[in-house]
């Protein structure tokens, strides 16, 4: 088969990327949006998957929390299908981080015990940037009463428990 569609949706997805730095984040979320629903239509999964975590990531960095958790919590079930750990951990991360800054302390311990956990089994390449991009707001979240319960209870959870409960309705 061509290339051809593939190589057009990753042109769209810079497009995007570059919307975002250069200040147009509506502009970018629509491209994302629209990459998205192309590589479903395509069947191009993983493209897909690229897509909405990348809408996801901004719109949380834009401080659209709920939005960003809901992309995220459909990237998981597309990296659930693809089976691909570590992109797992880093939507688990993200819907963790959010969690955390809309004061949700159990989701967020809970997720980042199972993405700590998933760590510490079988160490992750992408662990620096995963930390580096989400810890801090997580741990915002230690003061709440009940993160440091959910942090432990988190870690003792195997991958697909953790996405399956990062995926269920609040």
């Amino acid at each position: 088969g061509s290339d051809v569609p593939r190589v057009a949706l990753q042109i769209v997805l810079l497009e995007a990327l570059v919307a975002f730095e250069e200040g147009d984040a509506e502009r970018s979320f629509e491209l994302f949006r629209e990459t998205a629903a192309d590589s479903r239509r395509l069947g191009f999964v993983w493209q897909e998957a690229v897509a909405v975590e990348s809408l996801a990531r901004r719109l949380r960095q834009v401080g659209r929390l709920e939005e960003a958790k809901t992309e995220a919590r459909a990237g998981l079930a597309l990296v659930r299908r693809m089976g691909d750990r570590e992109y797992a951990a880093f939507l688990l991360a993200l819907i963790a981080a959010c969690a955390a800054e809309l004061g949700d302390g159990e989701l967020a311990g809970r997720l980042w015990g199972a993405v700590q956990a998933l760590h510490r089994r079988r160490p992750m390449e992408t662990w620096d940037g995963l930390r580096s991009e989400y810890e801090g707001a997580v741990l915002e979240a230690r003061s709440h009463p009940e993160f440091d319960a959910a942090r432990r209870e988190g870690s003792q959870l195997e991958l697909e428990d953790a996405v399956a409960y990062a995926v269920s309705p609040d």
